[in-house]
């Protein structure tokens, strides 16, 4: 069992709640082995504080109100509606007005 520092990047419906989480010493291992600083060699010093920065920067406005993880869900609410999803209704384009 992974200790919750440990925990890998998941997705996952708990109740009524859709929860991402990742345990911060996975965040802190995807940072030093992410691509684009592979040759710099990174190390986190305090995989908490890190988190806590990731954290500001997932939650950070831009002027038009997109977030990271708002522009993340937009993507991913597409995919799922152009892979067929379940769960909702897309009326016919007679039905839609001026249609």
């Amino acid at each position: 069992m992974h200790k919750p520092t440990d925990l890998p990047l998941k997705a996952e419906l708990k109740g009524h709640r859709l929860v991402i989480e990742i345990g911060v010493e996975t965040l802190a291992w995807a940072t030093e082995n992410h691509p684009d600083f592979w040759d710099q060699s990174l190390h986190v010093e305090d995989a908490t504080v890190f988190a806590k920065e990731v954290i500001q920067e997932l939650n950070h406005e831009e002027e038009n109100g997109d977030t990271l993880i708002t522009l993340m869900l937009d993507k991913a609410i597409g995919r799922a509606i152009n892979h067929g999803a379940e769960g909702i209704e897309m009326p016919s384009i007679e039905d839609a007005p001026n249609g």
